[in-house]
């Protein structure tokens, strides 16, 4: 069985607003493993940050995602963000990323 997942949400940088973010995530269970594959993009000022991630079973935090690509002045963004889960349902992005 499976599903989609989709998100948005606030991005702040140092307290204060800074763009949002958009997640959409495909699920797939095949006892005893279940598999998630989510794309999504950093909104940010200037342009956007591309990024994507795969997993199996639950993602211990924190994890790295790839960033895929961007635009305006992301356009030549790559690296990657670290997800830290701080609440049940969200958590902090650390983007590292090289321009």
């Amino acid at each position: 069985m499976g599903g989609q997942i989709f998100s948005t949400d606030d991005l702040l940088r140092d307290g204060e607003p800074y763009g949002s973010e958009v997640t959409t995530c495909v699920t797939a269970s095949v006892s005893p493993t279940h598999a998630t594959l989510c794309r999504g993009s950093f909104l940010l000022p200037g342009g956007e940050i591309t990024w994507e991630h795969a997993q199996l079973d639950s993602a211990a935090t924190p994890y790295d995602v790839a960033i895929t690509g961007g635009t305006g002045d992301y356009k030549k963004a790559r690296g990657y963000a670290r997800i830290e889960r701080t609440e049940e349902f969200g958590g902090d992005y650390y983007l590292h990323i090289i321009l």
